[in-house]
């Protein structure tokens, strides 16, 4: 270690935790090579770890486009499904509607009930028969 009064290298510590003396000034080579190991050390792990932390976002990124195509594919599909069932039950229902209009004339045909046509023609038939009645009606009294 550093003498802290004579600013001098007395020992260095290793990793295997033995210590080394060294005579005055011989050691700094070594404490220098030892820093700049430990300097590139500590470099190349940080770029793993930046290395590592792309792949990781990579990944995680890719798994949420996926699920996200999924989750549109699934709204696009119920999407489609409401509209289509939308769609037939507003048929079903105009269907049901238009016939539901047919059903009472067809009842009444059944059951001899004139409908407006036939009251038509029938008002038309009265006041012809009644144009003749007059005119006959002006004969007798000549």
């Amino acid at each position: 270690m550093l003498d802290a009064n004579e600013n001098t290298l007395n020992s260095v510590e290793l990793k295997d935790q033995t210590k080394t003396y060294c005579p005055e000034g011989s050691c700094s080579e070594h404490l220098v090579d030892k820093i700049l190991h430990q300097f590139k050390q500590l470099s190349l792990a940080s770029m793993g770890t930046a290395a590592l932390a792309q792949d990781e976002l990579e990944k995680l990124h890719q798994k949420l486009v996926k699920k996200g195509e999924d989750v549109e594919k699934e709204f696009i599909d119920k999407t489609n499904s409401f509209f289509q069932k939308s769609y037939e039950q507003a048929q079903n229902t105009f269907e049901a509607f238009s016939q539901g209009w047919k059903g009472p004339h067809k009842i009444l045909e059944k059951m001899n009930i004139p409908n407006n046509s036939d009251m038509n023609r029938l008002a038309q038939k009265v006041e012809e028969l009644s144009e003749k009645l007059a005119t006959l009606e002006k004969k007798q009294e000549k």
